[in-house]
């Protein structure tokens, strides 16, 4: 039976991507990627042809709204549940690929549930990748978290100031898709007195990657969807 790989290329380092993510994708027949808008270039798509050789007859691009609308979201999994479909009914396996890690704020798994939805026989097949805020915390040579201390990985998406409890609560916090939040919650930093223990990804790992521990001198309109905020409070001493 055709099978459907799931595929994490990684943060956008094609050298970060792994090798069974690399055997796969020059194994497979069609090739399935992700972009946010017809006119777009999809990142994982140009990451993608920086690291694997791959015939670009074998690429289709899948459309994906960025958008919260319920119906849009359904019809564009469904869409894309139906093409990835088509080409297991010709016998052919395939790969689905995404950005970073395929389980951690990725399109990939409502995907999987449309397909199988569409095709309940699919054999589907999952490859990790590393994940944007495990090669961020390696780029600073910084550790996530250590001994008794708490990791949490959030989206700072709707108010940023909810997130105040969790800057208390947390050793370390991952705040995912920072974007046109930046200076929202670079005042909720500052105010926590948490700003000298923040860093800044945007873009890690691609051309034009920023990544800043100072967020006092960024731009905020230099934070783009594709951004991250690390935050790392001094390690504790001994266990509790």
């Amino acid at each position: 039976m055709p099978t459907l790989y799931g595929v994490g290329l990684g943060p956008g380092d094609p050298g970060l991507l792994t090798l069974k993510a690399k055997q796969v994708l020059e194994s497979v027949g069609l090739v399935f990627a992700p972009k946010s808008a017809i006119q777009d270039e999809g990142l994982a798509l140009s990451l993608m042809m920086k690291a694997v050789d791959l015939d670009p007859t074998k690429v289709r691009e899948l459309v994906f709204p960025m958008t919260k609308d319920a119906a849009q979201l359904e019809a564009a999994w469904g869409a894309a549940a139906e093409a990835v479909g088509l080409g297991l009914d010709a016998g052919q396996d395939c790969a689905f690929v995404t950005l970073g890690d395929t389980a951690i704020y990725s399109t990939y798994m409502n995907f999987i549930a449309a397909l199988k939805r569409r095709a309940p026989q699919a054999q589907v097949v999952t490859v990790p990748g590393i994940s944007s805020f495990s090669a961020a915390a390696a780029r600073l040579d910084l550790s996530l978290v250590e001994r008794e201390e708490r990791l949490a990985v959030l989206p700072c998406l709707g108010d940023v100031r909810a997130l105040a409890p969790d800057l208390e609560r947390f050793d370390t916090l991952v705040l995912m898709k920072v974007g046109r939040r930046f200076a929202a919650l670079r005042d909720l930093l500052a105010e926590k007195g948490l700003l000298k223990h923040s860093h800044l990804f945007v873009r890690l790992g691609g051309q034009e990657e920023l990544v800043s521990s100072d967020l006092a001198q960024v731009d905020p309109a230099a934070v783009t969807y594709m951004s991250l905020v690390l935050v790392r409070k001094p390690p504790r001493q001994g266990y509790e």
